[in-house]
């Protein structure tokens, strides 16, 4: 019982770190420094507010392009509803039970 919890709390932090710098090396094809790509990537996911450089709390996320702006909403409901959630409703198996 104890080793499937350790293995599944392993497996979402592994998830939220893969989306991080997935979304990170997404984010700084904005040309945006890395750490404004980083602190925006866990700014969203982590659903934590303003971040740093380019979205600190000074600035905001106007700059970015439409379709990064629809990313970043993704993100947000992402880490909001917990990202298993969000994963499921993209897995083929979901929508034919």
């Amino acid at each position: 019982m104890a080793r499937r919890m350790v293995i599944a709390i392993n497996s979402f932090v592994f998830l939220y770190i893969v989306m991080v710098l997935v979304s990170t090396l997404l984010l700084s094809l904005e040309n945006i420094t890395i750490i404004s790509a980083l602190s925006t990537a866990l700014a969203t996911l982590g659903n934590i507010g303003p971040g740093f450089a380019a979205v600190g709390p000074t600035a905001n996320y106007s700059f970015f392009s439409e379709p990064t702006k629809w990313f970043l909403s993704f993100l947000m409901m992402a880490g909001r509803l917990e990202i298993y959630t969000v994963l499921v409703l993209f897995s083929p198996g979901f929508w034919r039970s």
